[in-house]
């Protein structure tokens, strides 16, 4: 008999395998609870842009803006990070991320050869649908009281991003992957008023947030405010930071 790729053991997730019982002809009603697949995990996409959507260069921010970065700690504070092999190293290997409650990082080359870390706070996974199964899993073992039982004090906008346990924090790949999946909520974009110049021979590589054009229609701007803020790879040097926020549009029902 052909074995079908789906039911193969290499196919599995670890964290999500279904097992039936020998011999048994029927599950009983407590076994079928197991089988029923968890329902979608909701997150956020957070991001800090250029005028020219550079997000960063040799997989390095193009900028050192402490505003930007005390507003990404907030959002993602005790939360699930999911990020890119190129963002995971920029962070120093998740030490600059230790704000996040864990890191889920999406790398094949990873999986396969892990760097050495602290399993209780860094996974690795190969795909993206394989990081919003395991921070589905790690969301069912969080008590979700602790993060949002503070939700009174803060205003409506906030509210909601209180209630997102899993926030994309790139790169590029990971972006546009995730602005096109339906279990996108939310959007917080940082747009660093500079042109960062992509034409410098110099440069090996660099990444870019998707055009607007790509999810536009996705998403609809619920708020924006500007905050001038100083650029620490010069101190002599400031830039405009407007920050937005996105949610995901509703479709109207006919």
């Amino acid at each position: 008999m052909k074995e079908l790729s789906w039911c193969s053991p290499g196919k599995q997730n670890n964290y999500n395998i279904y097992k039936t019982k020998k011999n048994e002809q029927t599950l009983s009603h407590t076994d079928l609870k197991h089988h029923i697949p968890d329902p979608p995990t909701y997150f956020g996409i957070i991001a800090a842009m250029s005028k020219n959507r550079v997000i960063g260069i040799d997989g390095k921010l193009p900028w050192k803006v402490p505003i930007d970065r005390t507003y990404f700690e907030k959002v993602a504070n005790q939360k699930v990070l999911i990020l890119g092999k190129t963002t995971f190293h920029e962070s120093n290997n998740g030490a600059h991320v230790s704000f996040a409650r864990c890191c889920i990082v999406v790398s094949k080359t990873l999986t396969e050869n892990p760097p050495k870390h602290d399993p209780t706070r860094i996974h690795f996974v190969s795909s993206f649908s394989d990081a919003l199964g395991l921070a589905r899993h790690l969301e069912n073992t969080q008590k979700q009281h602790d993060v949002v039982k503070k939700s009174h004090e803060v205003n409506e906008h906030e509210k909601q991003s209180l209630e997102i346990d899993c926030w994309i924090a790139g790169g590029e790949r990971i972006y546009e992957e995730a602005l096109r999946h339906k279990s996108a909520q939310e959007l917080h974009l940082t747009r660093i008023d500079m042109d960062v110049n992509i034409d410098d021979k110099e440069l090996s590589s660099f990444a870019r947030f998707p055009a607007r054009y790509r999810w536009d229609n996705i998403f609809k701007l619920y708020r924006e405010w500007e905050i001038e803020g100083v650029d620490m790879n010069n101190k002599n040097r400031s830039h405009n930071c407007m920050f937005q926020i996105y949610h995901r549009q509703r479709r109207k029902s006919i």
